[in-house]
C-alpha cells in the first residue's frame, strides 16, 4: 500500500549557507524540538510556535500520572470499599513513578 499523500506539497528549495557555529546551533535547537534542522527553520523562519519534544521518560511518567489520577478517581468512588491491602498497591505504584523521576 502506498503512502498516504501529505496536504501540503512542500515544491520550492531555498538555499541557506550557514556557518559551522550557526549549523550547530540550529541542530541543537531543532532536536530541542524533535525535528530536523528543515522543518526547524521553517517553522523558526515564520515564527510560528514550537513546542518542545519531551523526553522519553517524561512521556512514560505522564502515562503513569494519568493511570494513578484514574485509579485516584475509582477510590474517591468506591470510598467505602478501598481496602488497606489498595492502598499499599497505591504507595508501591507511587514510589515507582518517584523512582522513574529520579533515574
Amino acid at each position: 500500500m502506498a503512502r498516504p499523500k501529505k496536504k501540503t506539497r512542500l515544491e520550492h528549495i531555498v538555499g541557506v549557507r550557514l556557518s559551522l557555529h550557526d549549523y550547530s546551533e540550529a541542530q541543537v535547537r531543532a532536536m530541542t524540538y524533535g525535528l530536523p534542522v528543515s522543518a526547524w527553520l521553517r517553522e523558526a523562519a515564520f515564527g510560528r510556535r514550537l513546542a518542545k519534544a519531551r523526553p522519553a521518560v517524561n512521556q512514560e511518567v505522564w502515562g503513569m500520572l494519568g493511570r494513578l489520577i484514574a485509579t485516584l478517581s475509582l477510590f474517591q468512588e468506591n470510598a467505602g470499599r478501598v481496602k488497606p491491602e489498595h492502598i499499599a498497591a497505591m504507595m508501591d505504584f507511587v514510589g515507582k513513578m518517584r523512582r522513574k523521576l529520579t533515574e
